[in-house]
């Protein structure tokens, strides 16, 4: 069953549930800038925000994947992660004033995170405009740095 993610900024681990070698990886995402479908080979993991804030679970899960890795069942070439053994997997939750202090140094980093994606995107799209032209010789560099200045 496939699963959409909504656009924006949000938080969600996903966790590559098949597949030696790959199952067990965990990636944060924080920000998509289109409609997203994820399908069963990953498991898509929410904090309970009555319990545990989003970017703390993140990072918790970041630093276990060996761990995560390790619940994997069935045969070579053809693990997969059991939904049932992840949710099991326990975490020591902080009370929320510590959660609090944790969250707001996490969210800076996964802020400075996404802008910086977003920059290095906005830069790659300028350089694939540029590069071509300037190659060619349909645009010379005085031109293509007033081109810079304008969208910058």
């Amino acid at each position: 069953m496939r699963k959409k993610i909504p656009l924006g900024i949000l938080q969600r681990s996903l966790i590559n549930s098949t597949g030696v070698g790959t199952l067990g990886r965990v990636a944060q995402v924080l920000w998509l800038n289109e409609l997203t479908i994820v399908d069963s080979h990953v498991t898509i993991v929410r904090a309970n925000s009555k319990k545990i804030s989003k970017e703390i679970l993140g990072f918790n899960l970041k630093l276990r994947e060996k761990e995560i890795e390790e619940l994997a069942e069935g045969s070579t070439g053809q693990t997969e992660l059991s939904k049932k053994k992840l949710s099991n997997l326990k975490i020591v939750i902080a009370d929320w004033q510590i959660q609090g202090l944790a969250s707001s140094f996490f969210k800076t980093i996964n802020g400075r995170s996404v802008n910086n994606w977003l920059e290095l995107t906005k830069l790659a799209s300028i350089r694939d405009t540029l590069l071509p032209k300037l190659i060619s010789g349909q645009i010379r560099i005085k031109d293509a740095e007033k081109f810079v200045e304008e969208i910058l």
